[in-house]
């Protein structure tokens, strides 16, 4: 099997974690336990991915036909948006943390507006 070699940073307490992994005898070289954490990493996504199909099937067997159409018709708004280059890029830690506090922020907003009409 080719191998490809890459050069990656880290912090330096990730890198000590390596080398004890490799000091204490549970690896041969600092390769193999990346590669035993990417492995780890592949299988858990393909873990979550069999977890989450069931539940998503269910909610899209629950949905009518106008839903589902309006599903559609927001996907495709939504990639016409992206080919506009009318997005945001949410980039890292950072990223995430605005997504977030944006999502927080209006629901939020929607919980303020229906408390005060109710």
């Amino acid at each position: 099997m080719p191998v490809e070699q890459m050069n990656i940073s880290m912090t330096p307490e990730m890198a000590k974690f390596i080398r004890g992994k490799v000091k204490t005898g549970g690896y041969t070289n600092i390769s193999e336990v990346v590669r035993a954490a990417v492995r780890r990493m592949q299988e858990e996504e393909a873990r979550e991915a069999r977890l989450a199909r069931p539940a998503a099937d269910a909610i899209l067997g629950d949905l009518t036909s106008e839903e589902e159409a309006a599903i559609h018709q927001r996907v495709r708004a939504g990639f016409a948006a992206i080919e506009r280059g009318d997005f945001i890029d949410y980039i890292g830690r950072e990223g995430l943390a605005s997504l977030a506090a944006g999502v927080k922020a209006r629901g939020r907003k929607t919980l303020a507006d229906r408390t005060s009409k109710a």
